[in-house]
């Protein structure tokens, strides 16, 4: 009896796990090409725990940094910066499989600039903007 209600739980645990771990292969739709782009947005810390993730923020969107380059960008969070890199995106899916939108990840990032005041300099340009796609 006791068999038969862990194989219930750990069934009925499956379908959750899937749309909370996409990093993990569970949950993940098409993976697109990597395309060159130059971002402009904020570094954050968010999340918690063992869950935390290292993001550039910008006005419409969020690409999340990849675990490699951690250790370059985490000293720069609060700032500013401008870079360029790899952008990827993943389609999420709910448990249900319904769609629970995208997730943009940059990789091979190069520091093109970082603003330590926290504040915008270029005239005419907006926080997160996407500055050029480059084929």
């Amino acid at each position: 009896m006791r068999r038969h209600r862990f194989a219930c739980f750990v069934i009925w645990l499956l379908p959750f796990l899937g749309a909370a771990f996409p990093a993990a292969g569970w949950g993940r739709g098409d993976v697109e090409k990597p395309q060159l782009i130059t971002v402009q947005g904020r570094v954050r810390l968010v999340g918690n725990g063992s869950q935390m993730e290292l993001v550039i923020t910008g006005e419409d969107r969020e690409w999340y940094i990849d675990r490699k380059e951690w250790d370059n960008f985490m000293k720069l969070q609060q700032q500013i910066v401008t870079v360029q890199g790899q952008e990827t995106f993943v389609d999420l899916t709910f448990a249900n499989g319904m769609p629970a939108g995208r997730r943009y990840i940059l990789k091979n990032i190069t520091l093109i600039r970082q603003d330590a005041a926290g504040c915008r300099r270029n005239a005419g340009m907006t926080e997160g903007a996407l500055l050029h796609e480059q084929p």
